[in-house]
């Protein structure tokens, strides 16, 4: 996976985010929200992620 913070070639990939989120949830709870994987904004019922600097 790729770092949600790394800037690479002076972009950044805010859907990693959501998609870190939903990988922790399945791995917790079992579960997967797509809608989460279709956005770039965070839920906030699971952990946030490090803001992409």
């Amino acid at each position: 996976m790729v770092d949600p913070t790394e800037v690479s070639q002076n972009m950044s990939n805010r859907f990693w985010q959501s998609l870190y989120q939903e990988t922790f949830r399945f791995l917790t709870t079992g579960k997967v929200n797509p809608n989460n994987l279709s956005n770039t904004e965070q839920e906030s019922d699971v952990p946030a992620v490090a803001p992409v600097a």
